[in-house]
């Protein structure tokens, strides 16, 4: 059960990385775009050249005749040239990340930004992790070489991938995959006559 909520994790961190990509490459021609509010405050998310990003606009002077914010509710898009960019000097700032907040008497404004290159990276985390630890898990006695599944009860196939296990891991009986501090003495006292014996042969 373990292996497959790893798996269906890394299928879906890859999906991400996936998606992540498609909607950097789509930004820089179309601004996807989602907004929501009324005329006194309005926010808004959407992918806009190459960010994902969240933005809101508080007007402070309250619901007076032409104190208001104006906006699309919805989804729309944009030509990415005409879409909102980024402030060149944001508040906070790290590689991949941003935030900006400009206040004034009358109106507040707040936008967060996350590159997409980021999101791709994050999320290839995983499948990459995996891949490595995969290609570089040892094979145990008595395990599969595939999955690592025990295979002393069933040691000709492994029952959770379905390998055969080939040379002479078919012949062997299922006490031999046991390791020795968990065999019982009767198998312990009967392996170590035995390797005795070929020894003295």
């Amino acid at each position: 059960m373990s292996r497959i909520l790893v798996r269906l994790a890394v299928v879906s961190s890859l999906l991400v990385s996936v998606a992540a990509a498609g909607v950097w490459v789509r930004s820089y021609r179309v601004a996807d775009l989602y907004g929501w509010g009324r005329t006194t405050s309005r926010s808004s998310v959407g992918a806009v050249r190459g960010g994902l990003c969240y933005s809101r606009v508080t007007c402070l002077a309250g619901p007076r005749p032409g104190n208001s914010v104006s906006g699309t509710n919805g989804y729309h898009t944009l030509p990415a040239h005409d879409a909102p960019l980024s402030p060149r000097n944001p508040t906070f700032r790290l590689p991949g990340f941003s935030y900006s907040k400009v206040r004034t008497p009358f109106s507040e404004a707040f936008r967060g930004e996350v590159r997409c290159w980021w999101v791709c990276v994050l999320a290839s985390l995983a499948p990459a992790a995996y891949l490595v630890t995969r290609g570089r898990r040892p094979s145990l006695p008595g395990r599969c070489r595939n999955c690592g599944y025990d295979l002393r009860a069933t040691p000709g196939r492994c029952p959770e991938c379905g390998t055969v296990i080939a040379g002479d891991s078919t012949s062997r009986s299922p006490a031999t995959f046991m390791p020795v501090h968990h065999q019982r003495p009767q198998e312990k006292l009967a392996l170590e006559t035995a390797a005795a014996t070929v020894r003295r042969s």
